[in-house]
């Protein structure tokens, strides 16, 4: 029963879905910065941390909660996508459980991945509105790519069928194919 579990995820759809979700957590995260932007990126921004430690530490968790929205958002279209196409569903929450666990204990490489995110936004200024919208739509935009877009589908759908086994009628099929193409 697990052999046939395991037989049925795609690698190539875990890896896309991965990196996806990424998008979609961090697209969203960068967004809940506007909850309390004036606060946050003011010009009494560390005197604020420092001395409304509250404020601060509420909206810190408001944001850190839009990116689990982000990733509920991300497995939902997922989760429509494999139904229409017809793939695995446990790929899709296989990743969810993942990147949730991995969101929670902060070990996505954000940190390290930030500048790369925010590079965009950096025509506007770091921190601003304007950076943020900019941040939020690249992010969101790549990820609608990396799931909606055809190419990537055709390239999940290619390691879904070279991982299961064909039949001897298809593959008597392929060989006429091959025979047919040779000519």
């Amino acid at each position: 029963m697990i052999r046939n579990f395991l037989s049925n995820l795609n690698p190539r759809q875990l890896v896309v879905y991965f990196i996806a979700n990424w998008l979609f957590i961090y697209a969203f995260h960068t967004l809940a910065n506007l909850y309390d932007h004036s606060f946050l990126f003011g010009d009494y921004a560390l005197q604020n941390r420092a001395f409304f430690t509250a404020r601060f530490n509420t909206d810190v968790l408001i944001i850190d909660e839009c990116g689990v929205a982000g990733l509920i958002v991300a497995y939902l279209i997922e989760w429509k996508i494999s139904s229409k196409q017809k793939w695995f569903w446990a790929n899709s929450v296989v990743v969810f459980v993942v990147m949730f666990l991995l969101y929670n204990y902060h070990l996505l490489g954000w940190s390290r991945l930030k500048p790369i995110a925010f590079a965009p936004g950096l025509v506007f200024g770091p921190g601003s509105i304007a950076a943020l919208i900019t941040d939020f739509i690249v992010m969101a935009a790549i990820g609608c790519f990396l799931l909606l877009h055809k190419s990537v589908i055709n390239y999940i759908d290619r390691g879904i069928k070279s991982t299961k086994k064909r039949s001897p009628a298809e593959r008597v099929s392929l060989a006429e194919l091959k025979k047919i193409k040779n000519r």
